[in-house]
């Protein structure tokens, strides 16, 4: 017999289903209703006769409460080829009604279009996501600041994105802790160089330095924030993960948490001693990511990063994805996990 655990974020009364190519995809058959596990956690042990290959996927029910991928997108057929027993699947999002999420759902958003950043001597681009309801209310959110900005909503560049606007309004949808995004733009050719504290120009302390006495007063003075270090994060991928986890192990009065997908941790090895500064007893909260295709040795460097974080005293989950590639996809797929963990999961 073949056994399938499924752990999904979209986690609500309805029950979850298996259909596919083995019940003619019918998608509410008793016989290949899940069994909840709590906590978003479901399991399934086929019928001896049911054995692979076959195509299937998850339902709610019907076709209107169809698995999704973590942008709200239709996904193709999951398929189960060979003699694998058992199989560990991840579901970031169910159809409700036959829609993603509700229009409602979607954050609203300022631009303020060309922002000084004194230290650099250069302006930037900021845009800022506001959750769902934000004009109705007067709760306070927590912010968080991502690097990399043409990369994170909107479509993005040819690189692709993030699609953080999409996964605010999945979050909306279902009911998870809302957050203000503060989404700042590379400097193109300067992005190399502001993404870097250990350059000789030292222009990446020079960055965080504008981010910590220039854009973050600004945006606590103009939103209704929570402005205490347990609930502000600096989020990035590659070289923005770099400057990420400088500015969280250098400013532990200001950052308590760190969104870490794929660091540049080649660019030098005092990543490793700054990270070890991070003091104890903070509750300083890393998510720290890296695909098993991205280049040689980068897995290798993350969990030496992982362990030395963890010594250091912070609450560190690592995930590795072994198929995942060093691209935006691949992070734009990781992101509500990531933002799970920072925003809804305790770790007191």
């Amino acid at each position: 017999m073949v056994k399938v655990h499924l752990k999904t974020l979209s986690d609500d009364d309805r029950p979850v289903f298996l259909t596919g190519s083995f019940c003619d995809w019918q998608t509410e058959l008793p016989a290949f209703r899940m069994t909840n596990l709590g906590a978003g956690g479901y399991e399934f042990t086929f019928p001896e006769l049911v054995r692979p290959p076959f195509s299937y996927k998850y339902t709610k029910g019907d076709w209107s409460s169809v698995e999704l991928d973590a942008s709200g997108w239709d996904t193709p057929n999951r398929e189960w080829i060979g003699r694998v027993a058992t199989r560990s699947d991840t579901v970031p999002h169910f159809m409700t009604g036959g829609k993603a999420f509700d229009p409602w759902m979607s954050p609203g958003l300022k631009i303020w279009p060309e922002m000084t950043m004194k230290p650099l001597r250069r302006k930037r681009r900021v845009s800022i996501l506001l959750p769902a309801g934000y004009g109705n209310t007067d709760e306070r959110y927590p912010v968080l600041y991502f690097q990399d900005g043409q990369n994170i909503y909107g479509g993005g560049s040819v690189y692709g994105d993030w699609a953080l606007d999409r996964k605010m309004a999945i979050r909306a949808q279902q009911g998870r802790r809302p957050f203000i995004g503060v989404v700042i733009d590379h400097g193109a050719e300067r992005r190399r160089a502001e993404f870097n504290p250990y350059a000789r120009h030292r222009e990446g302390v020079k960055y965080l330095q504008w981010l910590t006495t220039e854009l973050k007063p600004e945006i606590d003075r103009h939103f209704r924030t929570l402005p205490d270090r347990r609930n502000t994060g600096l989020c990035g991928s590659s070289l923005g993960g770099l400057i990420s986890l400088y500015g969280v192990a250098h400013f532990p009065d200001i950052f308590g948490m760190g969104l870490i997908f794929s660091p540049s941790l080649w660019v030098s090895q005092q990543v490793y001693t700054d990270a070890a500064t991070i003091r104890s007893g903070l509750g300083t909260k890393i998510y720290l990511y890296v695909g098993g295709k991205e280049s040689a040795g980068t897995a290798a460097a993350v969990r030496k990063m992982n362990r030395v974080l963890r010594e250091a005293g912070a609450a560190v989950a690592l995930s590795e994805k072994p198929a995942a590639t060093h691209s935006e996809a691949a992070w734009s797929a990781e992101l509500p996990f990531a933002l799970s963990y920072l925003l809804d999961e305790s770790t007191v």
